[in-house]
């Protein structure tokens, strides 16, 4: 039987008060974060128009309702099943209404809401922002693909207990060598203390050109790597610096490439 969106909430406020029940374990909780986003998605596909402002400020009362509802590795396949499904939604609502730079903005700010309430969790191993910004790379170009990830960067960098700062800088670098900003990338390089891992730098390079495969630019490919052996030492580590030569006589013989298709 499909419930009404009006008495799901009713329902859901309704079994609230049970939840203090697993307050010693929070793991046994009934009542999961995947659930959660189900929920959210289902206020997606019901709200008469959708509203993310209205979507973030009602993932604040789930968290009030279930407080043990939060990430756990156990659930991680199912959560990230279901905020693939959450997102998708909201793409496909948004795209009917009128899909926005402003409205990339609020996605964002309810990426920082999931995250802080502990409904989701980006791991090393996510793939949310790669299906985020090829989303984006469809419906509002290149350039504002990138503006985007540079926020999620400055999310994961925020939040991050598990992604290394050297591959934080490198992305970061990348997408600033992928907007052209060229000074503004050589005066990180020159400011950050952080040492640089350059299987980073492979790794950022690749996802970089992965992303822009539908309109891809070997300039980037050559400027980063560039960047790469000037300023952070790449030729140092001979395995990642072969690599990254590789990657750059593929674009020479095919024209353009997508190493991690590879």
């Amino acid at each position: 039987m499909h419930e009404s969106w009006k008495n799901v909430r009713a329902m859901l406020e309704e079994l609230s008060p049970f939840s203090c029940e697993w307050d010693e374990d929070s793991s046994k909780t009934p009542m999961k974060n995947y659930h959660l986003l189900s929920v959210l998605r289902r206020m997606a596909e019901e709200e008469e128009t959708l509203s993310i402002r209205g979507i973030t400020d009602y993932a604040y009362e789930l968290r009030t309702l279930f407080p043990n509802a939060s990430c756990h590795y156990e659930g991680f396949f199912e959560t990230q099943n279901e905020y693939k499904k959450l997102f998708v939604k909201c793409f496909e609502r948004l795209e009917r209404q009128g899909f926005t730079t402003s409205t990339v903005d609020e996605l964002i700010d309810f990426l920082r809401c999931l995250v802080k309430l502990d409904l989701i969790q980006l791991h090393p191993s996510e793939t949310l922002t790669v299906f985020f910004i090829n989303i984006l790379l469809k419906r509002v170009g290149w350039s504002e693909a990138l503006n985007t990830w540079q926020k999620f960067l400055s999310i994961i960098h925020r939040g991050s207990t598990f992604l290394s700062q050297s591959r934080i800088t490198a992305m970061h670098l990348a997408v600033l060598i992928g907007m052209k900003r060229f000074e503004e990338a050589e005066k990180a390089c020159e400011q950050t203390s952080i040492e640089i891992d350059p299987n980073d730098c492979l790794m950022a390079m690749r996802l970089m050109n992965s992303l822009k495969a539908r309109s891809f630019d070997d300039q980037f490919m050559l400027d980063f790597a560039a960047l790469c052996l000037r300023k952070l030492g790449m030729a140092k580590n001979k395995e990642a610096a072969q690599s990254m030569q590789a990657d750059l006589l593929r674009i020479c013989e095919n024209g353009y490439s997508n190493p991690m298709d590879s």
